[in-house]
């Protein structure tokens, strides 16, 4: 059985998860449980809110139109399980539905209670859950979905009308299979200059991060494993110094940025903040986490000089720490966001942090100007919020 960070959804050390019944696949066109089908066609961008239950059980969708002078979120649309996710795009998102679910969805914001698709993340013969964690998009016709419970990615073709069109190709992963684990543990990924990369925490058979995590990279035109002359044996990747990867980003004066949370019981401080050159696959470590920094649970960049982690100091109990990452350097918390039950971080398109606050009598979005990190806006959630995405509105 895979194991879960309730914090941001992707597997990690150290909480269980149910077993999911089988859920019966819709097809193309299927409608929301929302009432609220108001289109949001005259944004051009959109937020889009992933949301739990506090018992884990449901979950659902929320949006927001980021032009509004009042940042309200509407929704729940497409409630289903908790264990969800939500991937930005162009007038689209896609939400996975990941362990036990097995399904991937794509709806357009002007449209957004009615899915254009809703598609299986298995391929025929497969068992168990794929588990899929993130999908990485290339182009209109072509994106990578990374699975988490499986030693292949699928290349599949957004557009597709047909679930026989979708899936398109594979990624063989299975070389970062561990030998005290099971799977490579394929978590999350982003392309920089034509190569997609992709981190894998590598867990034992126990879900502890014994192993060295690692990134492998592609040549997205033929999809081929490039060797990156920084792994060792057989294996062609990049080592990350952090063990149990989550987040992975990019910016062009820093490079790839991956945040890694080590392992949360029992404690050891085998994570932190590394950065990758897109370039020469050089890696180096740009901030170690401590029991000064607590584990680092989340990351978000706003600029070459100013970045945000979420330090895991205990269950329910975790800060919004600011940090230069052009030169490591960690400061405070910020005042009102320390010892909270803070899920996720990410930056909006208008540079503002986002927070999602997982207070059950208060659950909801806090928007903070980075500038002096205040607060400026509070978008109340019905749910608990896990994560976000932003979408880019084609008109």
């Amino acid at each position: 059985m895979n194991r879960f960070n309730p914090f941001n959804g992707r597997p990690l050390l150290g909480f269980g998860t149910s077993l999911f019944a089988a859920i019966v696949l819709s097809g193309c066109g299927g409608s929301s449980s929302s009432d609220s089908t108001t289109p949001l066609a005259d944004s051009s961008s959109v937020g889009v809110i992933a949301t739990a239950s506090s018992d884990f059980e449901s979950g659902a969708v929320e949006l927001v139109d980021l032009n509004a002078s009042d940042l309200t979120a509407t929704g729940g649309f497409f409630a289903t399980l908790s264990d969800i996710a939500v991937v930005g795009g162009e007038q689209h998102y896609y939400r996975l539905g990941r362990f036990g679910i097995d399904t991937v969805q794509k709806v357009d914001v002007e449209n957004p209670a009615i899915e254009e698709w809703q598609y299986s993340t298995l391929v025929a013969g497969e068992e168990g859950s794929g588990n899929p964690q993130d999908l990485v998009i290339a182009s209109p016709t072509k994106a990578y979905l990374l699975r988490y419970d499986k030693s292949e990615a699928l290349i599949v073709n957004p557009s597709a009308t047909r679930q026989e069109d979708f899936v398109t190709g594979e990624l063989d992963l299975s070389a970062y299979t561990p030998a005290n684990g099971n799977l490579p543990g394929m978590v999350k990924g982003l392309i920089v200059e034509g190569k997609l990369f992709v981190a894998m925490q590598r867990l034992d058979s126990d879900f502890n991060p014994s192993n060295d995590s690692y990134v492998a990279v592609f040549n997205i035109t033929n999809d081929k494993e490039l060797e990156t002359g920084q792994g060792t044996g057989d294996i062609k990747g990049i080592p990350l110094v952090g063990r149990n990867p989550g987040t992975v980003t990019y910016h062009p004066q820093l490079g790839i940025v991956v945040q890694s949370v080590g392992q949360y019981f029992p404690q050891k401080f085998t994570g932190g903040i590394d950065t990758i050159d897109p370039e020469t696959f050089a890696v180096k470590q740009l901030v170690d986490d401590t029991e000064e920094t607590g584990q680092i649970s989340g990351l978000a960049i706003a600029s070459e000089t100013q970045g945000y982690f979420i330090s895991y100091a205990g269950w329910l109990n975790t800060s919004i720490v600011p940090f230069d990452p052009s030169t490591g350097d960690v400061s405070e918390a910020v005042n009102q966001l320390s010892g909270g039950d803070f899920r996720a971080i990410d930056v909006s398109p208008a540079g503002n942090l986002w927070v999602a606050d997982a207070n059950a009598s208060a659950p909801g979005v806090r928007v903070i100007d980075t500038a002096d990190n205040s607060q400026i806006h509070f978008i109340r959630t019905d749910l608990l919020p896990n994560g976000f995405a932003f979408v880019t509105n084609g008109n």
